[in-house]
């Protein structure tokens, strides 16, 4: 999947719940990067971002449609929002 990325200002760190099993996350200075290979498909999985030190919070999806592409890293089957 493409890169999923917030920037940010004055946050201090993030948490980043609910991602599907092979999507991870890293917040280095002001940006937040979701990234990853889902290693599950047929489900759209809700996350939510927290940030810390401003109170902002946010949520998005990620899909990972029934498709064999999914595990070969192409993005002809996958979406995200």
């Amino acid at each position: 999947m493409t890169d999923i990325v917030y920037t940010t200002t004055n946050a201090t760190g993030a948490t980043v719940t609910g991602l599907p099993t092979g999507i991870n996350y890293t917040f280095v200075g002001n940006t937040l990067t979701i990234s990853g290979t889902p290693t599950i498909e047929g489900a759209a999985m809700t996350y939510s971002v927290s940030l810390t030190g401003c109170g902002i919070s946010t949520t998005g999806s990620i899909s990972t449609p029934d498709c064999n592409n999914i595990y070969t890293g192409s993005s002809a089957c996958q979406t995200y929002t």
